[in-house]
């Protein structure tokens, strides 16, 4: 196959030679253009002889620029070149002039016998021999200009020929020198402490022993590193599907008499199978707010969807029924949600983490509602790339998320209806651990920082001297 393949190309190859052969003939010489190289050559020639002032300035400046710096001996030779084919073309045009003054004899006979007659033949032979002596003086200036001028381009060229053979063989020394003859050595060690990847780091002003301590995460929709106390974690978990557990319950059945078809089923549905997934706030991370957990456990409420995974809306009946059993025990029962109205019994046992009910991917999203639009768009979905779900994007969740987010800045303080994001901050590369400080929010009535926007109070990289002690 091979074979055939270059046996078509070589044959399209001299198909296309012999075209373009054939086409070059009926254009004629030069493709058909109406000024050939070599008048082109002259025609610059003439044009440098003019714009430096004649043959003899353009010749001074070959001869300068020679002497300043042998690096310009080819641009000299250039201007030298030009010089001898103006001269030359001078030098042509003056010997035809006087060859065409030659025949004044022979035109002038027949008027000289009538001005013989009138006694003015000897003024008129008188005239003609001046012109004659004075062509032939500028005809022997020009021959000795072009004489110069060849010499000139001749000391030119034998220079450049000896540069240009002690660059050759500078550069064969130098390439000589420059081959490694140990290639097979060991390479020297570099100290784990000088390696780039253990050099400081920008870190957006964070240090590794703050970012451990306070759990720093990068938010999704602006990209800025805080605390996850001041994130919202948004959760990847996988579908539920009702016959899920009569499925596991035949593979266990399976298993159990020993059945071999059920490797085949594995690797059938490790092939063409694809797991679905489902996308959700994780209720840890709002734990703190009775306003938003009541939001995602109310199943006709704006941000219903925001929990309508099994799991997620059962840790937030979680969180709020411990929510009010810790008010109920300091004596505070009168917004207490009881466990019957929520259809769900808390256990007496303690989350394990708090802040992350829901195992999984995540990413976080700061308590903003312009983070929230930036990380749910419907045009990028960047929070579900990240989660690696991007199919599983609803704009129901996205709006319920936007919802939680606004109540959540509504507790703080702060409206981020008319906030931009400045992208232009980068300044330490496509990371953001890499940057030394956060991207900022700009009104976009005013092009000033938003109010409100600032979250720099939060970062903190100095070393402190309880880490490793639990505060309480």
């Amino acid at each position: 196959r091979d074979i055939h393949a270059g046996r078509r190309a070589d044959a399209k190859a001299a198909r296309r030679e012999r075209r373009d052969a054939k086409h070059a003939r009926e254009l004629g010489p030069h493709l058909g253009s109406a000024n050939s190289p070599a008048s082109v050559d002259a025609a610059m020639s003439r044009e440098l002889a003019a714009m430096a002032g004649g043959v003899d300035a353009l010749a001074r400046r070959a001869r300068d620029l020679a002497l300043a710096n042998e690096r310009n001996l080819e641009v000299a030779l250039r201007l030298a070149s030009a010089a001898a084919d103006v001269a030359a073309e001078e030098l042509r045009d003056a010997s035809l002039e006087a060859e065409a003054d030659l025949d004044w004899p022979e035109s002038s006979s027949s008027s000289g016998r009538a001005d013989a007659r009138a006694g003015s033949f000897h003024g008129s032979f008188d005239d003609a021999s001046r012109t004659a002596a004075a062509e032939r003086r500028t005809a022997e200036a020009r021959r000795e200009r072009l004489s110069a001028c060849a010499e000139s381009v001749s000391d030119l060229s034998s220079r450049l020929s000896k540069r240009l053979l002690h660059d050759e063989w500078s550069a064969t020394i130098a390439a000589f020198a420059a081959k490694d003859w140990h290639v097979d050595r060991k390479k020297p060690r570099v100290r784990p402490k000088d390696r780039r990847c253990n050099q400081p780091k920008a870190r957006q002003g964070w240090n590794k022993r703050a970012m451990r301590e306070t759990g720093v995460r990068v938010c999704v929709g602006c990209e800025r590193m805080l605390p996850t106390t001041e994130l919202i974690r948004v959760a990847r978990m996988a579908d539920v599907d009702d016959g899920e557990g009569d499925e596991i319950d035949e593979k266990t059945e399976k298993e159990s008499r020993g059945d071999e078809s059920i490797d085949e089923e594995k690797e059938k549905k490790k092939n063409g199978g694809k797991c679905k997934w489902s996308v959700a706030i994780d209720p840890g991370s709002v734990a703190g707010s009775d306003a938003l957990l009541r939001m995602l456990v109310d199943p006709r409420g704006r941000a219903a969807d925001a929990a309508k995974h099994p799991a997620a809306s059962a840790a937030a009946k979680r969180a709020l029924l411990r929510r009010d059993r810790n008010r109920a025990r300091a004596g505070d029962s009168n917004e207490r949600t009881s466990e019957v109205d929520l259809g769900f019994n808390l256990p007496r046992h303690p989350a394990r983490r708090p802040t992350n009910a829901l195992q999984g991917r995540a990413v976080y999203v700061c308590r903003r509602g312009a983070c929230a639009r930036a990380a749910f768009d419907p045009k990028t979905r960047r929070a579900h790339r990240a989660l690696r779900a991007a199919g599983a994007y609803a704009a129901a969740f996205a709006s319920a998320v936007e919802d939680v987010c606004v109540a959540a800045e509504i507790e703080d303080g702060v409206d981020s209806s008319r906030w931009v994001l400045e992208r232009a901050a980068r300044d330490g590369g496509g990371t953001p651990g890499r940057w030394s400080r956060h991207p900022r929010y700009l009104d976009e009535r005013n092009g000033a920082e938003a109010e409100g926007s600032d979250q720099t109070f939060l970062v903190w990289a100095a070393e402190r001297s309880d880490f490793g002690t639990r505060r309480t």
